[in-house]
């Protein structure tokens, strides 16, 4: 195989090709850089509700470091609101010039999810996941330019959730908690009635 690379290597019309390819590639513009913004999930179980900061570039996944709490599902709007901010707070955008950028943002494998899974199983206190699903909801939210996107999402089966389309209300960062935390409780709402 090194022979054969050597013997391509010497050919002219080989060396044009390789040039003429490296112009073509040095020509193309980069991509834009994503603009900066912060990434935080919440799930809500019958019995209990969990809200996790992500690292985030082009996709979102949880930040070790980060801010993580369970809490009652049928707090009042302000604790939603609170852990929302903290989570969102403790999110970490990680472009892929940052040396962490492998080990942060990925695909978590299956056996991180089943293990996941089986976490929410125990503190739910159910076996199937079934029961554990039963009117649950999630938000996908990300803040971005004083912007809070809150994003329900509707479950398909085996733990998966998929996005609806034209429901993901937006809200200034700024609001009160009060506000924050009715605009997340409907959010909630859209997401279980999604089904």
């Amino acid at each position: 195989m090194a022979r054969m690379r050597e013997k391509f290597a010497q050919n002219p019309k080989w060396q044009q090709l390789a040039a003429r390819r490296k112009r073509e590639r040095d020509a193309r513009p980069m991509p834009s850089p994503l603009p900066e913004y912060r990434g935080a999930s919440l799930d809500v179980f019958r019995q209990f509700a969990r809200v996790t900061s992500l690292a985030v570039y082009s996709m979102g996944s949880p930040y070790p470091e980060g801010y993580e709490a369970v809490f009652d599902p049928s707090a009042d709007s302000l604790v939603f609101a609170r852990h929302v901010r903290a989570a969102l707070a403790a999110s970490r955008f990680v472009p892929p010039s940052h040396p962490e950028f492998d080990r942060l943002i990925r695909m978590p494998k299956q056996a991180e999810l089943d293990a996941l899974e089986a976490e929410d199983l125990a503190q739910a206190g159910v076996k199937t996941r079934r029961a554990l699903y039963r009117d649950a909801a999630h938000l996908s939210l990300r803040l971005q330019d004083g912007q809070i996107e809150l994003g329900p999402m509707r479950y398909r089966r085996a733990g998966w959730w998929e996005g609806i389309p034209g429901a993901t209300p937006t809200i200034p960062e700024d609001v009160d908690d009060e506000a924050l935390g009715t605009a997340i409780l409907d959010a909630l709402a859209t997401s279980r009635a999604a089904r």
